[in-house]
């Protein structure tokens, strides 16, 4: 999906829940001008490339998907300044 490589980021640590997954993917496609998957196909076609599911407190989510890039540690640093 173009929408994963435009818009995502892998993360391992990371997970959103399936509801919010779906309804960037739909706003996408819609500014895209692209044809949505349904709901179900779409979440398949997450769990065919590799995301995990899991259900935490009635809530469904997918685990290693994430929409802000992982920031390395070495970005969290106290610039050196001393020039």
């Amino acid at each position: 999906q173009a929408w994963i490589s435009d818009e995502m980021f892998d993360d391992p640590d990371s997970q959103l829940e399936r509801s919010y997954l779906f309804e960037k993917y739909e706003k996408y496609c819609l500014r895209e001008g692209r044809r949505s998957l349904e709901r179900k196909a779409f979440y398949g076609s997450l769990r065919t490339k590799g995301y995990k599911e899991r259900k935490t407190n009635g809530s469904r989510y997918f685990q290693g998907i994430s929409a802000v890039p992982k920031c390395p540690a070495s970005a969290l640093e106290e610039p050196d300044l001393s020039y």
